[in-house]
């Protein structure tokens, strides 16, 4: 057996390490990443391997998706040069292993091969860890802003940005967005904006430019900007977490609802927080509460009490009025709004609307009442059938391109 200092001599190259991991894996990355690696023999294809894991600008990237406490640990190997790690360091250094990143030898050592070793602390010498951490308090300001605005300036992500440093400058803000892998980046930059990458391939963004209204963007706090990037929607909202709770306990009314299967958090498998997302990114929108329901149930009719139904509905408008609206350039959709535009409404626009809504207004009250009672109901709902009716102003397209897809990555900002 060697000794320890024999080890720290001993350090193979990333070639060796390759040809140690599994080869469908390596190909896999390979593919991932875009790799030159055509060599069917598995030999040749390591060496094709670690020419392109070699490079600092690939190094930089894979490193990019690897979280703080592994990073401390892959620093805290750099430094040592050989370690014997804990199980839960092992643990950690798991999607090293895969890579070729870290090997382990026969005795339980672990250690960087020794050519990759030097890319590494190159790197990290040259500030990498500081560059990751504002990289991804960067990336929590992009993937906040498109959730939020859809298409926004670069002067807003300056805002969100100075949540995390209030002495960022523009050109330092723009050497950093230079820096992060494309790969990562939840935009794409037009001129001054950046473009959410869904709403830019199906050419949302185009409705959203035409519809937008002509107002100052409202900006998110801080807290706002984590809790979207680990839920995935406003979870910390009071009408949020009061929804979820009454899905929760609800049960026999939430699985009667449908998630559209893009809104699913990969590996997370909570029927509710699918049906969270999806109801965020449809509010977002501003799609009404009538079409949400519609989505969630499919069209068809919930079975339960009136009671339980009526409270889904109150606790759905009280979502729809507290989330942030990319029509309204973040600003929320609330009374002030429909007032706004129900003042210009008519009589006789009022009078039509309520005919419209007559069968609609029968048939929800139906357990409650008999026919004879309809133009009673239509009266009390007067109110609430043209505040539905003006939801019309600010509902964009069906859309249901949206990945739902959350940056598993934590900031400066996540706590553990």
């Amino acid at each position: 057996m060697s000794s320890y200092d024999d080890k720290k001599q001993e350090k193979p190259n990333l070639v060796n390490a390759l040809t140690k991991c599994d080869e469908s894996t390596l190909r896999s990355v390979s593919k991932t990443w875009d790799f030159h690696t055509p060599a069917s023999r598995k030999a040749d294809f390591a060496r094709q391997m670690a020419t392109e894991l070699l490079k600092p600008e690939t190094i930089s990237a894979m490193l990019f998706c690897r979280s703080q406490k592994e990073l401390d640990l892959f620093e805290k190997l750099l430094e040592k040069r050989i370690l014997m790690p804990t199980e839960k360091e092992r643990q950690l250094l798991s999607p090293f292993f895969s890579i070729g990143f870290v090997m382990e030898d026969e005795d339980g050592f672990v250690e960087i091969p020794a050519d990759l070793e030097v890319v590494c602390r190159k790197l990290f010498k040259d500030g990498y860890r500081n560059f990751n951490l504002e990289a991804f308090d960067l990336l929590y300001c992009l993937r906040a802003g498109e959730l939020t605005y859809g298409i926004f300036p670069f002067s807003v992500l300056l805002k969100l940005y100075q949540f995390a440093d209030n002495e960022i400058t523009p050109e330092r803000l723009q050497r950093l967005l230079n820096r992060i892998p494309e790969k990562f980046n939840p935009c794409v930059r037009e001129g001054d904006n950046f473009i959410s990458l869904d709403m830019k391939y199906s050419g949302e963004y185009k409705t959203i430019l035409k519809k937008r209204r002509k107002i100052p963007f409202s900006i998110l706090n801080e807290d706002e900007i984590q809790v979207l990037q680990e839920k995935g929607y406003p979870g910390k909202l009071f009408s949020y977490k009061t929804l979820r709770l009454f899905l929760k306990d609800h049960e026999d009314l939430s699985s009667e609802l449908h998630a559209d299967s893009l809104y699913y958090r990969s590996g997370k498998g909570d029927h509710v927080d699918d049906l969270m997302i999806m109801i965020y990114q449809q509010f977002r929108r501003g799609t009404s509460v009538t079409d949400i329901e519609k989505k969630l149930t499919r069209g068809k009719k919930l079975r339960g009490s009136s009671a339980v139904k009526k409270e889904f509905r109150r606790l759905l408008t009280e979502v729809y009025l507290s989330t942030r609206n990319i029509y309204l350039c973040g600003g929320y959709p609330e009374e002030a709004y429909v007032e706004e535009n129900t003042e210009e409404m008519t009589d006789e626009d009022a009078d039509e609307i309520i005919e419209e809504n007559v069968d609609e207004i029968i048939e929800e009250n139906a357990d409650e009442i008999i026919e004879e009672n309809a133009d009673e109901i239509i009266e009390e709902n007067v109110e609430e059938i043209i505040e539905e009716d003006v939801d019309e102003v600010i509902k964009s397209d069906d859309r249901s391109d949206e990945r739902g897809v959350i940056l598993p990555f934590p900031s400066r900002w996540t706590t553990d």
